[in-house]
């Protein structure tokens, strides 16, 4: 009885490995699939947190980019600014006098006087926001 035991267990080897692999190396070739399917499910994980990355930078590269072009519009709008306040300026330097200008005769008389509302004297080093002030 343990013979044909024994025939039987060769037979179901047999059956199993084709007759070419050791019955041995079979817990190995499982461990081998096992980790195989593992790596395989890692790999799809992370092609799938790949693909949800790329997606994050592109929506962060369209946040920079809308962001650039309001800088560059505020830039624009800064730089007509400069320019018009420069053009006041030049036309503050060259424009009217105080005789040009309507204004009440108590204004008027600290005008010609160089005098403004504060009574502190007109100088050269007056900036252009000061004379404004004065002038209005």
């Amino acid at each position: 009885m343990a013979d044909d035991l024994t025939e039987r267990l060769d037979a179901v080897e047999r059956a199993l490995t084709d007759g070419e692999t050791a019955v041995d190396d079979l817990s190995d070739a499982a461990d081998v699939e096992r980790r195989l399917t593992e790596l395989e499910t890692r790999a799809e994980t992370v092609d799938e947190r790949l693909t949800e990355l790329e997606a994050a930078v592109q929506a962060v590269r369209g946040y920079v980019g809308g962001v650039r072009a309001v800088n560059r519009d505020v830039e624009r709008r800064a730089d007509a600014a400069l320019a018009t306040a420069e053009a006041v300026a030049e036309q503050v330097s060259d424009g009217p006098t105080v005789d040009d200008l309507d204004l009440p005769a108590a204004e008027t008389r600290h005008a010609d006087a160089g005098v403004d509302d504060d009574s502190t004297e007109r100088t050269e080093d007056d900036d252009l926001a000061s004379r404004l002030r004065r002038v209005l």
